[in-house]
Order: structure tokens, then C-alpha cells, then sequence
């Protein structure tokens, strides 16, 4: 084997494993781009969802209305808005799960963050995330 030979079956070898490197590199970030889509999607479909349910929780806490607002309507309305969560952001959800190895468990502890996130911030007078047009 000549010297010419060796040096060529280097050059291939080299350019080969940067291929990769560059590869895997962009595969990462585009992964990451697209999680981070994905999560701010649901995270502002969340941020609809609680402001959708905020005039019945108004409505039932106001004692001079009917109804009462009890820890069962509580937790039947976060219930509801989890699902229409679930239904309506299906979608980013499965594309985010599959981008980060998330566990069932752990997509619906960080679902269920995401909606008392919201309520906090629509507590606080600020107005919930919500998807406007680019």
C-alpha cells in the first residue's frame, strides 16, 4: 500500500466522520427547534384554553350567581380544559413526546404544569400566552 493510498483512506475517513458530526449537529438542533415549537404551541393553546374557562370560574365564585365554586367544579373544569388540551394540541403533543423520549407520566405532569402556569399568569392580571399570527 502506498503512502498516496494511506493518505487518501485518511482524508475519507476524516471528511466521513465530520459528515457525521455535522449531521447529528443539525439533526440535534432541528430536534430541539422543533420541540421548542412544539411546546410553546401547547403552551399558548393552554393559555387559551384557561382564558375560555375564566368566565365560568368568575361565574362561580361570584355568590350573588348560581352555583358555588367548590373544590369539585375545580377540578371538573381543569379536567375539561386538560382535555380539550389533549385533543386540540394532539399533535404538538406525539411531535413532542417523539422529540424528547417524554414518558406518558411525564407529558401529563407537564401538561397539567402548563395549565396552573396559566391560571397563575392570568391571576396575576397578565394576559395568557396565546398564538397570534407571524
Amino acid at each position: 500500500m502506498s503512502i498516496n493510498t494511506i493518505l487518501m483512506s485518511l482524508v475519507a475517513a476524516f471528511i466521513g466522520a465530520v459528515f457525521l458530526a455535522l449531521v447529528m449537529y443539525i439533526q440535534r438542533n432541528v430536534n430541539s427547534k422543533a420541540a421548542a415549537q412544539a411546546l410553546s404551541l401547547i403552551t399558548a393553546l393552554a393559555g387559551s384554553l384557561v382564558l375560555s374557562a375564566a368566565d365560568e370560574v368568575r361565574t362561580l365564585k361570584d355568590p350573588t350567581k348560581p352555583g358555588a365554586w367548590t373544590p369539585e367544579e375545580k377540578a371538573r373544569i381543569k379536567g375539561r380544559v386538560l382535555t380539550d388540551l389533549k385533543a386540540f394540541g394532539a399533535d404538538s403533543i406525539v411531535q413532542f413526546k417523539g422529540l424528547n423520549g417524554v414518558t406518558p407520566e411525564s407529558m401529563e405532569a407537564l401538561l397539567d404544569r402548563l395549565v396552573e402556569q396559566q391560571v397563575e399568569v392570568l391571576r396575576s392580571k397578565s394576559k395568557p400566552l396565546t398564538v397570534t399570527a407571524a
